[in-house]
């Protein structure tokens, strides 16, 4: 198992072109992908959300967003409906070709993206609550974001909030936790190729 601690402090911050709010990028696979290319097989980040506005379109993926602090807001989906995102931890998963436009319900908002390329991979978000001791079921690939108080991974790093860890095994396993916080699981499971007879 192989656990690389990626701090708060070296997330890559990108302003945002409308200059509505920003994005952290926590990690990216594979390493040197980018957005702009749309040459990533998956991506999790933190956007800070200053104002309404639209999101950019991104055909070909899926998208989970997180409420992860703030009044929340109403994601605006047209003809596909709305989601509303009212408290802390609120999911919305939707594809990236959807034409959505985001309302701020009273004031800014932080979120958790996680994106990934449909066909490629999918990914499951799990918000654990960690009462001293615990663990997860890991996948082959599990990235964990601290939220609240401070989780300490077995073999690893202490996390506080903001601050990641990326787990690989090749057939997943079991990681072990300890502390008192929450912590969003993050498993990025590989989706196989058809068979062609």
């Amino acid at each position: 198992m192989a656990i690389l601690f990626l701090p708060m402090a070296a997330h890559q911050v990108m302003p945002w072109a409308n200059g509505g709010g920003t994005t952290a990028e926590v990690a990216i696979h594979p390493p040197g992908a980018s957005v702009a290319a749309r040459d990533f097989d998956w991506r999790i980040s933190m956007a800070h959300v200053g104002g309404d506005g639209p999101f950019s379109a991104l055909p070909g993926f899926d998208r989970s967003l997180t409420l992860i602090e703030g009044q929340g807001m109403i994601l605006d989906a047209g003809t596909e409906g709305c989601f509303t995102l009212a408290e802390p931890y609120d999911q919305a998963l939707f594809p990236g070709d959807w034409a959505i436009t985001a309302r701020l319900r009273g004031g800014p908002i932080d979120d958790l993206n996680v994106m990934t390329r449909r066909g490629a991979f999918s990914a499951q978000i799990e918000i654990l609550t960690l009462l001293d001791r615990g663990g997860i079921e890991t996948a082959p690939t599990t990235v964990l974001v601290g939220l609240e108080g401070r989780v300490s991974v077995a073999g690893g790093p202490d996390l506080g909030p903001r601050d990641a860890a990326l787990i690989e095994e090749r057939a997943g396993g079991w990681l072990s936790l300890s502390g008192n916080g929450m912590v969003a699981v993050i498993r990025l499971l590989p989706v196989a190729a058809p068979l062609h007879v």
